[in-house]
């Protein structure tokens, strides 16, 4: 691939089987805990939390690792759709943020009811913090995931223009991320400070589940309208590439 698109470091197609494979393993082990959720006697105010977490990250990894198999089945050659490869990597990257994000939330919930179950406190609750130390996985996970996204972005942008990218978009990629990872700062800091609501809590929780949700069927409708313009309309000179040949 890299003989014939432009140049970004390494190669989405050969990785793509893997990440599939990461998203479909994933997505098994939601299924197998959602099962066992459902055959427990949790109480609900409990339980329903957690499960919509993880039925958002389940739908988001299985749609995810599909994706990722339809960018490991793409052949580019010569003036093929090298555009159209990157444009799907952007997006199943973005929807295994996405889900992994999810994830750990989902975890991190369970976490959060079984210590609210747990009577029996002992000095070990105050040694090790397990609720401090979910949340900070769950902060550390989202910013890094930024992180790779943004990575992900400045490739994409470089295979786009097959020079470098103009500076107020390489500015705005990094403009994102720095007030992204402020704001996760910003949202530690007030958790460490106050006490948020059971309503707050719920009202944050809804957002989150119906946004991975509905990020996942916009990630479905972007993925059919990118497959369904042949090759012929990615090919670099439409899309503003230079023409390479296979020995260069």
């Amino acid at each position: 691939m890299n003989s014939v698109c432009p140049e970004a470091g390494w190669n989405p197609i050969e990785l793509a089987p893997e990440l599939s494979q990461l998203a479909g393993v994933l997505a098994g082990f939601v299924f197998t805990g959602l099962v066992v959720m459902l055959s427990q006697s949790w109480p609900k105010r409990r339980r329903i939390p957690a499960m919509g977490l993880f039925v958002a990250t389940f739908a988001a990894l299985a749609l995810d690792s599909y994706l990722f198999a339809v960018v490991a089945g793409e052949t580019p050659t010569v003036g093929s759709a090298c555009y159209r490869v990157w444009s799907e990597t952007l997006l199943a990257s973005g929807l295994l943020a996405v889900g992994s994000v999810a994830l750990t939330g989902g975890i991190v919930w369970l976490i959060a009811a079984h210590l609210e179950q747990d009577e029996g406190r002992d000095s070990w609750d105050s040694a090790i913090d397990l609720g401090r130390l979910a949340r900070s996985v769950l902060h550390g996970m989202t910013a890094l995931a930024c992180v790779l996204l943004s990575t992900t972005t400045l490739d994409y942008l470089h295979v786009s223009f097959a020079t470098r990218p103009p500076t107020w978009l390489i500015a705005s990629v990094h403009t994102y991320l720095v007030a992204i990872l402020a704001i996760i700062g910003l949202i530690r800091l007030r958790q460490r400070r106050t006490t948020a609501s059971a309503a707050s809590l719920a009202r944050q929780l809804s957002k989150g589940t119906f946004g991975a949700v509905r990020y996942a069927l916009v990630v479905a409708v972007a993925l059919g309208l990118l497959l369904a313009y042949a090759d012929v309309y990615w090919s670099p000179r439409r899309c503003g590439w230079p023409s390479r040949s296979p020995s260069s």
